[in-house]
């Protein structure tokens, strides 16, 4: 053998605890590897004087398993102790098809960043930054006619009157004038450019506001005056808040195809892949992302929690029902899978009935065998179900007749109707509450259950309810859980239950406070004011 073509392949860490497990019996059955176990530091020189054709075999096999794995050079020094490299995702995914994630987060705020991408108009045509109109070139008199003359005299002055209209603010009027200002001299390029800027600003607040329609009417106009990628990225972020998740991606994926690299855009996108099934590309955008600058500790959390189900379920098969499909291991989990998908049939039913709206499209369903589900989900052992975009449940001696498990099913059911209904801006209360309603087979049963669980204890505001409940102290989470309930009950108590379907879809187009306000009477600060001082009393 050429010494030059010979390899060590050394260990530097896993993907997460779930593909140490993997990876170390997959090692056990190696013939000549060092001994490696859970307590073994890394970096860890597995084999030496490799081939390099069988180092790069061992490689992607052990990549494929969660493995964090470099070839070096034969007798190269020991590595030192580094951050180990983020094994490519397609690597990391090779091992089989995933079960698909319907939705996670809401990148509400995706920084929308105002740097000017690359080969796009300079900084004149960007908002935020004044206009120039030193770009529209004099027209010497003597070669044209007295009209034109007045038309570029009449566009230079509606141009600048714009320019101070977008720096105060005023971007409707300003967008107007520059309308106008090319209705009467179409072909000059700064006047398309200020106006594509100042509806580019106009998209961007109205996403701020929470306002998707406005801001996608403001976004089509821009875009119909030239390809520029910070509109497109705009456009697809707009798209993601309608629910137009296949538009969002296209719009997105061409974003970034046009220089659109930031940190913002790696996680629009990626949240455009969760809505349409792809976590092998949704979790390749975050590390993007994260390369790019973006942190903290939901996406830290978000890629963490990808990596796990991404080791749980890389062999994972998949039936159908109308409505649902579920992922699971095959074998003695079918049987489950059948049981579930039938129960969740029975939920939609149930949930249709009493809320009297369902989402369309088929939901997602993973089981997780009972040793895994909450070593994945990370909910604590009382937890009995999960909703993340995907409705979970652990594989623990199902039965059909099971009340519990119906109960179950309606709950998680809800969530996901509450998540599709609202395109995810379903508040915590709210959809907790709605759940628990939910659960009900007569219509309020729940309530002394509530009450009782909130008898001495220290209440939350609506707006402190944030976050999966699940994360909070056993106690806290069931009062979290009884406030949820008894304010959707207070709901249906005053309005009625035939408002709720109203709310949760007025949410899909305005913030909270302002659709509270266009289908219940008062605002919503002053219900929840209301509210608390009759729990207390």
């Amino acid at each position: 053998m050429d010494g030059r073509d010979e390899c060590d392949l050394v260990l530097f860490g896993y993907r997460n605890d779930l593909a140490r497990e993997r990876v170390l019996e997959y090692l056990a059955t190696l013939p000549d590897v060092a001994l490696v176990d859970r307590t073994t530091p890394v970096p860890q020189r597995l084999y030496a004087q490799l081939s390099a054709q069988r180092a790069h075999q061992l490689r992607l096999r052990l990549e494929s398993l969660g493995a964090q794995i470099r070839v070096v050079p034969f007798n190269a020094p020991n590595p030192p102790v580094i951050d180990p490299p983020v094994p490519p995702v397609a690597t990391a995914l090779r091992t089989g098809a995933l079960a698909l994630l319907a939705i996670l987060l809401v990148f509400t705020a995706l920084a929308l960043r105002r740097t000017s991408p690359p080969n796009q108009v300079g900084p004149e045509a960007r908002l935020g930054v004044p206009f120039t109109t030193a770009a529209l070139q004099p027209i010497e008199p003597p070669h044209q006619p007295a009209t034109q003359l007045h038309a570029d005299s009449e566009a230079l002055q509606l141009n600048a009157a714009a320019v101070e209209m977008a720096q105060r603010g005023e971007l409707e009027s300003a967008a107007e004038r520059l309308r106008q200002a090319l209705r009467l001299v179409p072909d000059q390029p700064v006047l398309r450019q200020n106006l594509q800027a100042v509806l580019l600003d106009a998209g961007r607040r109205a996403l701020d506001a929470g306002r998707p329609a406005e801001a996608l009417n403001s976004l089509r106009e821009a875009l119909a005056l030239g390809e520029r990628s910070d509109v497109r990225q705009a456009m697809g972020v707009a798209r993601l808040q309608a629910g137009e998740f296949g538009e969002a991606r296209a719009d997105l994926e061409r974003a970034v195809a046009d220089g659109a690299k930031d940190a913002a855009t790696w996680l629009a996108l990626g949240e455009a892949y969760l809505h349409e099934n792809d976590r092998t590309h949704a979790l390749e955008c975050l590390q993007h992302a994260r390369d790019a600058g973006a942190h903290g500790p939901q996406l830290d959390a978000l890629v963490e929690r990808l990596g796990r189900e991404i080791d749980a379920e890389w062999d994972f098969t998949a039936l159908e029902s109308p409505h649902f499909r579920a992922s699971f291991a095959d074998g003695e989990n079918r049987r489950a899978a059948q049981l579930v998908l039938e129960g969740l049939e029975d939920a939609r039913r149930a949930v249709g009935s009493k809320f009297g709206a369902l989402p369309d499209g088929r939901a997602e369903v993973v089981l997780y065998a009972a040793q895994d589900f909450h070593a994945v989900t990370q909910t604590p052992d009382w937890a009995g179900g999960a909703y993340d975009g995907r409705i979970k449940v652990p594989v623990r001696g199902l039965d059909a007749d099971d009340a519990a498990l119906a109960r179950l099913l309606r709950h998680e059911y809800m969530h996901h109707a509450a998540a599709e209904l609202s395109h995810n801006r379903c508040p915590v209360w709210l959809s907790e509450g709605l759940a628990v309603w939910a659960e009900e087979e007569q219509d309020g049963e729940r309530r002394t259950w509530a009450e009782d669980a909130l008898h001495g204890a220290a209440l939350f505001h609506l707006r402190d309810l944030v976050g999966p409940l699940t994360s909070l102290p056993p106690q806290r989470a069931l009062v979290a859980y009884a406030q949820s309930y008894l304010a959707v009950r207070e709901l249906i108590d005053r309005y009625g239950a035939r408002k709720l379907p109203q709310l949760v879809g007025e949410l899909s187009r305005q913030p909270l406070p302002a659709a509270f306000a266009a289908v219940y009477p008062g605002e919503l600060a002053d219900f929840e004011e209301r509210w608390l001082r009759s729990l207390n009393s």
